[in-house]
């Protein structure tokens, strides 16, 4: 077994040194699409946080490609290789779908970030069709697709989804998670998934592991996760003796 890409062991974070989320022990490997889900309130946006950065762990250990990485800042994760998409404001609605590709590309020379806008052109050939369009002028399934190559413009190892389908129809959710992100991990990228459409995840998803109050309550594999037969006793069930230990 290799390591995994992204190992993130016993971590609390949270605001002003108050924990929201505590304790939390999750891996992500190659080729992989770790789901976390969760009811609304249960720390999941704050945990993406921590992840990428932009908070800083209060305890634990944040590791990427075996190295630590608890006190790096957001820009040194992304630079090593640790990508985003958020919910909102994924991407620059007064930009063209080129131009919001460029911008992903920032880090790279002229010549590079054009090969891989070309690259990116024939990984995602409708965005092709669409590249002299403003990004507001997209369907919410084209404004994520684009997101999502935007952010593989950096060549991430690790690629952080939140939400991705959050405000779309049933059909381009399906869409977004049957052909984006499995095409994602069939690249070989580790994918940490958060999502409230927890059917359609899990069917995508390698494991699952469900966050409840700040706290992982359940990690399985997805195959023990979709065979659940009430997933909402996870989400809002009493919490088990082992749950409460801090």
């Amino acid at each position: 077994m290799h390591d995994p890409l992204l190992a993130v062991a016993g971590a609390s974070a949270g605001y002003n040194s108050v924990p929201i989320v505590r304790g939390v022990d999750i891996t992500v490997n190659a080729s992989e699409i770790a789901l976390v889900v969760g009811p609304n309130g249960a720390g999941k946006s704050t945990f993406v946080k921590t992840v990428i950065g932009e908070l800083p762990l209060l305890s634990g250990k944040i590791e990427f490609a075996g190295t630590d990485v608890s006190r790096w800042s957001e820009e040194q994760r992304a630079s090593a290789g640790i990508g985003y998409v958020p919910q909102t404001r994924d991407v620059f609605p007064t930009l063209t779908v080129t131009e919001n590709l460029e911008v992903g590309g920032y880090r790279l020379s002229r010549t590079d970030c054009r090969h891989a806008i070309e690259g990116t052109y024939e990984r995602f050939p409708q965005l092709r069709t669409l590249r002299h369009r403003k990004a507001r002028q997209l369907s919410g399934g084209e404004r994520k697709m684009l997101a999502i190559a935007r952010a593989l413009m950096a060549s991430p190892q690790v690629l952080i989804l939140d939400e991705p389908t959050a405000g779309l129809s049933p059909k381009i959710a399906h869409q977004v998670l049957e052909e984006l992100v499995v095409g994602l991990a069939r690249l070989g990228c580790g994918v940490l998934l958060i999502e409230q459409r927890v059917k359609l995840a899990a069917a995508i998803a390698s494991n699952a592991t469900v966050l409840v109050d700040g706290r992982v309550r359940s990690t399985t594999t997805a195959e023990e996760f979709r065979a659940l037969p009430d997933v909402s006793e996870l989400f809002f069930g009493p919490l088990e003796t082992a749950a409460e230990t801090p």
